[in-house]
């Protein structure tokens, strides 16, 4: 029986529930009170306006009283007649109203007074209304003074006239009774009219939500909800029933959504094709010239070419990777590669820039960063490209520092921390926390006059986070800035354990005259690297004095020094040391902008070192001093720059290319030539298709978009015609310069076999051929 009764309380719960939270019951609610509210506020107004009026009437008849009264009173003061006084006052209090009479002379003193239910004795009210000028209340009696006036208009004396409040009170408590009255009847009535009108509102909203349920659960889109009446929830119900009717409308608009996606998607990819494909002739041919063993300094004006061509690319992908990080198709492509040499590469393209605004470009870059590394150097890159750029726009003049160094090492990773530093405006403390927002820039006149598209910082930022780091910035305006960050990569074992730059540097002294401190304390750290003993300067005359009075024993003294001194240039100086101690080994370091107004350097300088000085260029020329002057190959690391390796089988590979660029076309055809392979090509994917079915190939490399027949139309139709006439799988390699995630597996899709994105690295592209070209000799 207990649960019965249990089960019975918690339906009624339940049900009283429903109710308490439904829209009735908070509607009815509603006007209840709102009728409630306004029922009081008008009650409260009407009663006090009857009363007021019936107050108003009274008074009013009381001043005629009055009026009357000191008319006819003049006379009898003016003639001392106490007698008429006497039957003027008893005919006024033959009004039962009038409770009390009395009049004074000019002079205040009493003439007649007469009262009915007060005791003169104990009240004394004609010397309390002595001095009265207007009305009192003295408990139930309320007192009017009134002065009387001669026919000559001379004021001869007052009259005061008290008069019963019963009168008064009664009306007043037979208003508020009334409006009492009143407001009950109206809050019933509306209460009734809340409850009626609850109802009528709510069932066609409850008939709405029941087939909403209805819909949710059985999926069932033809239900439609009966509408009456031309009201907002009538209203309502149309629209939910032509909400119904237009979903399929909703699901063409979702296709259209997703085809202006694709539009944009495709938009990009073009975008990135007219820049990336041009960019691949610049950086490949910049590399077979470079191939070719061209003179130092022709060298030195390809490798910049090379790492121009390389920032440019960056800025590109900024845009790019913008869509992808919306898109959230942002990914990192983690390969082997040295650090060292690719912050050197980066910095060195960006420094012309920055040199011929007069600004100093200076790396320090820890000797602990020469061993490879996994990881997606083209990111590293980009980051710091962003952040040297960002220093040179905003720097007029001083020094861009880049740092690098090791700050923790565990067993199968590195983490790298990277500074930023530069001299220039720096950033006002309210807009730190927000230039990492895309399209966003610490001035809007900044932006103006310096340009930027506010999505470098946000970009880097986010593949900072990529690679488990955080970028940061600590400035102060008008001293500078400094961006740090950090990024954890993989260690790389290549098997070899050769010491990249191996110098033995013991025994031999360095002068070193650099004026600017960032720049001596990074030849420092590379110099003592190497177990050179040191001598900083910052003068020419400081090095001279430094020459004459040697401190050690280490024969003759290697001279490094800045081209511009505070004291004398470098020529003079390099003049100066031959005059007075005869032949030194001496180097002069430039910027990379002054190398082609120098002209040739004197025959006594053993050496130019391009500013940034780099660890290659410093270890080349300080191994020819330190080995006599014997001829020193510059080492490398096999694994950036794998020498080719010719094909010496007697099989002559022989390559389709397939390409519509004549650039990419000639720039491939070289390199294939160079290793020994037949190339055979087709400017689109037509004459592709006809050249293979002509044909025996090895290997297919296959541009993705050309007139005609594109790449995939053309790779679907050589996997066609290899399984109707049972022909062995021939690998297709893809060239594009599609950067979106989705396009490698396009590739696939359509029957390739590998992806090389343009612009792509030289040996990188022979390294994938090879590999394709082993796998598919095996099989």
């Amino acid at each position: 029986m207990s649960d019965i009764r249990r089960v019975t309380d918690r339906i009624i719960l339940h049900g009283y529930r429903r109710f308490l939270f439904s829209i009735r019951a908070k509607l009815v609610l509603a006007m209840t009170v709102l009728a409630g509210f306004t029922t009081l506020v008008l009650v409260l107004e009407s009663s006090a306006r009857m009363n007021r009026e019936s107050w108003n009437a009274i008074e009013h008849g009381e001043a005629a009283t009055l009026r009357l009264l000191a008319y006819q009173m003049a006379p009898a003061i003016e003639f001392n007649r106490k007698d008429n006084a006497a039957d003027l006052i008893n005919s006024l209090m033959a009004n039962p109203d009038v409770k009390y009479a009395a009049v004074y002379d000019a002079k205040g003193h009493l003439f007649i007074q007469k009262a009915r239910g007060i005791n003169l004795k104990k009240t004394e009210l004609a010397r309390q209304f002595q001095h009265v000028k207007t009305r009192d209340v003295k408990g139930d009696i309320f007192f009017s003074v009134y002065p009387i006036y001669n026919p000559a208009g001379e004021v001869v004396g007052r009259e005061v006239v008290g008069f019963s409040m019963k009168n008064r009170n009664e009306i007043r408590w037979e208003n508020w009774a009334m409006g009492l009255g009143i407001g009950f009847l109206v809050m019933l009535g509306a209460l009734v009219m809340a409850l009626f009108l609850g109802g009528l509102l709510t069932r066609p909203i409850i008939r709405l939500r029941k087939i909403a349920a209805h819909i949710e659960t059985q999926r069932d889109l033809k239900q439609r909800v009966p509408v009456k009446g031309y009201d907002e929830i009538a209203e309502l119900t149309r629209t939910f029933n032509r909400m119904l009717e237009r979903l399929d409308d909703a699901v063409v608009s979702r296709e259209a959504a997703e085809a202006a996606n694709q539009a944009k998607s495709e938009f990009l990819a073009n975008i990135s094709h007219e820049f990336r494909t041009p960019m691949n002739a610049i950086i490949g041919m910049t590399d077979l010239a470079l191939d070719a063993e061209p003179s130092n300094r022709v060298r030195e004006y390809l490798m910049d070419v090379k790492a121009s061509a390389n920032s440019l690319l960056c800025l590109l992908n900024d845009i790019l990777d913008f869509a992808k990080v919306e898109a959230g198709k942002l990914v990192l492509d983690e390969r082997p590669f040295n650090l060292l040499e690719e912050i050197e590469q980066s910095i060195r393209g960006l420094a012309f820039q920055a040199q011929e605004k007069g600004i100093e470009v200076i790396c320090n870059i820890s000797p602990e960063l020469m061993q490879p590394v996994v990881g997606d150097k083209l990111r590293i890159r980009q980051v710091l490209v962003n952040l040297v750029g960002n220093a040179t726009k905003f720097t007029e003049k001083g020094w861009i520092l880049v740092k690098a160094d090791v700050e923790s090492v565990l067993e199968t990773r590195i983490r790298i921390g990277f500074e930023v530093t530069d001299t220039g405006i720096g950033i006002p403390y309210d807009k730190q926390r927000i230039i990492f927002d895309r399209f966003t820039q610490a001035d809007g006149s900044i932006t103006r006059s310096r340009g930027g598209t506010g999505l470098g910082l946000s970009i880097s930022s986010r593949l900072v986070s990529m690679m488990d780091g955080r970028l940061r910035v600590n400035s102060t305006p008008n001293r500078g800035s400094t961006f740090r960050f950090s990024v954890a990569l993989k260690k790389y074992d290549d098997g070899q354990n050769d010491e990249m730059f191996p110098l033995d540097g013991k025994g031999r002294h360095v002068v070193v005259v650099e004026p600017l401190g960032p720049a001596a304390r990074a030849l420092e750290r590379m110099l003592s690297y190497w177990g050179f003993s040191l001598n900083v300067v910052s003068t020419g005359k400081d090095a001279l004095d430094a020459l004459e009075d040697p401190q050690d024993d280490t024969g003759v003294p290697i001279i490094i020094f800045n081209h511009t001194l505070p004291d004398m240039t470098g020529e003079e100086l390099a003049h100066k040391v031959k005059e007075l101690y005869g032949e030194h080994p001496m180097c002069m370091m430039i910027p990379a902008f002054q190398r082609e107004d120098m002209g040739d350097e004197p025959d006594f300088i053993h050496g130019i070192l391009m500013k940034p000085v780099r660890w290659s260029d410093l270890w080349k020329t300080l191994k020819g001093i330190v080995d006599d002057g014997k001829e020193v190959q510059q080492h490398t690391n096999t694994l950036l720059l794998p020498k080719p390796k010719r094909n010496t089988t007697d099989h002559k590979v022989k390559v389709l290319l397939v390409e519509d660029n004549p650039l990419i076309l000639k720039l491939a055809w070289l390199l294939l030539e160079q290793e020994g392979y037949q190339v055979e090509s087709a400017n689109n994917g037509l004459e592709g298709l006809q050249a293979f079915t002509k044909g025996q190939f090895d290997l297919v490399l296959m541009d993705v978009q050309m007139p005609v027949m594109d790449g995939y139309e053309c790779t679907r139709g050589i996997r066609t015609f290899e399984e109707t006439n049972h022909i062995p799988r021939t690998p297709v390699v893809a060239l594009t310069a599609a950067a979106m995630a989705e396009d490698r597996q396009r590739c696939i899709d359509a029957g390739m076999d590998d992806y090389i994105p343009k612009p792509f690295d030289n040996q990188q592209f022979i390294k994938t051929i090879k590999r394709l070209l082993a796998k598919y000799q095996q099989t």
